[in-house]
């Protein structure tokens, strides 16, 4: 049941003329006259504000008990009124939505193009032709010759056990400490035993650290290089946890970098780690971004833009966790919302000059657009411009406390949330 509370709006009385009234209400008397830019002034009489000498305002008398918990309240003003105060109102609807979350990010090389390079034997570094940092190689390029004693006799070891049965033991032996195939079928067919091992790139890409020196001593499992292919490179950005919950692989993302002023880079995001970091609070993503042209650089800053269509997650209302094939999210404009500091109203328009004050319960607020999560329905129509003069006015004919559920002074239960991102 709709308790229909007629509040008389002092400030429309005061420039466009009194409210209408509802039909059997008694006329309300004037309490006392206060200034609408300083509610603290009061006085019997009408005249002038002593702080800013506007003319005052009366405040009427509460002539109908306060609404019961659960009812709505009415404000009812003139046609005129509405419309010399130039109230607009706007329609609930669905409607296609996306955020646009930003995210730090740094450039990274791709570990799935990366190799490190190590010695599976002992010994000396005889010949190192990957020898400077940043050296481009392509694979199959040979990138470092090790003398190894213990790689000597295993072939001599090879060549005595032709032909036995310990020759398959041998070769096994021979493939463990870095032959290829290729060497020991050489091997086996001209005896000629090979001083070094000579270890070539697995993959094309540049070098990114060297670990050794020529005429260095080795040990087996001793980094020589670190290799990478730097054609295509990772964007990892850090995404806070407010905002994680919208993001999912595959949506599409723009990159700026800081070092190239003007440029930006499509993308979407690839990955999504699954645990959340302690100390900052964000959780990191992976993109791809294509480097053939080499500008880019690993560790440069980036700047991540990620578009996360609404829908289907715990503040973007009821939908589809995309666009394709969904029917939007319910929505209003941000100007219909009023937030009274323990509540979330809007003014739904029930008719000509009256305005239902109705709690919301909001989500994210998506551009110029807040997501509704609950206490409006498709269709109906809010007060979209003058949302906040209705409001003042409300106050200042001293019925906020029934109109807010004692926003302004005395307790009314567990307020509602405000909403809990803003984009």
């Amino acid at each position: 049941m709709i308790s229909k509370w007629m509040i008389l709006l002092a400030g429309f009385a005061a420039v466009l003329g009194a409210p209408q009234a509802r039909a059997g209400a008694e006329e309300p008397e004037i309490l006392y006259w206060t200034c609408g830019m300083h509610p603290s002034v009061r006085a019997d009489e009408p005249g002038k504000c002593p702080i800013c000498n506007m003319d005052l305002i009366p405040v009427m008398e509460e002539k109908e008990p306060a609404p019961a918990e659960g009812e709505e309240v009415e404000l009812v003003i003139g046609a005129e009124a509405a419309r010399l105060a130039r109230i607009g109102t706007a329609v609930v609807t669905r409607m296609m939505l996306s955020l646009e979350i930003d995210a730090p990010g740094e450039i990274a090389y791709d570990e799935t193009r990366a190799a490190v390079i190590s010695s599976r034997v002992g010994g000396w570094i005889e010949k190192l032709h990957a020898d400077e940092t940043g050296m481009a190689l392509r694979k199959g390029d040979p990138l470092v010759e090790i003398y190894s004693p213990g790689l000597v006799s295993a072939q001599k070891e090879y060549l005595l056990a032709r032909g036995t049965g310990l020759e398959e033991h041998a070769r096994e032996k021979l493939l463990l400490l870095g032959l290829s195939e290729g060497q020991i079928r050489t091997l086996r067919e001209g005896s000629d035993i090979s001083t070094t091992l000579t270890l070539l790139s697995p993959v094309t890409g540049t070098v990114l650290h060297r670990g050794v020196t020529e005429g260095e001593h080795i040990q087996p499992g001793h980094d020589l290089l670190h290799i990478a292919d730097l054609t295509r490179l990772w964007v990892l950005a850090d995404v806070f946890e407010n905002d994680i919950s919208f993001v999912r692989v595959g949506q599409d993302a723009r990159i700026s970098i800081d070092a190239l002023p003007g440029e930006e880079y499509e993308s979407r995001v690839s990955f999504v780690e699954p645990v959340t970091s302690r100390s900052t609070r964000s959780t990191r993503i992976r993109l791809e971004i294509d480097n053939r042209e080499a500008m880019l650089r690993p560790g440069m800053f980036a700047r991540v833009r990620i578009v996360a269509p609404l829908g289907g997650t715990r503040a973007g209302g009821e939908g589809h966790g995309s666009h394709a094939g969904g029917s939007g999210v319910l929505a209003v404009p941000r100007g219909a919302i009023v937030n009274t500091g323990r509540r979330t109203v809007a003014f739904v328009e029930t008719g000509p000059g009256r305005y239902l004050v109705r709690n919301v319960k909001l989500g994210v607020i998506a551009g110029d657009h807040y997501v509704v999560l609950d206490g409006l329905s498709e269709g109906e129509r809010v007060v979209e411009r003058g949302s906040f003069l209705l409001d003042s006015q409300a106050r200042l004919a001293g019925q906020a406390e029934e109109v807010y559920g004692g926003a302004l002074g005395k307790e009314s239960g567990k307020a509602d949330s405000p909403p809990a991102h803003i984009h």
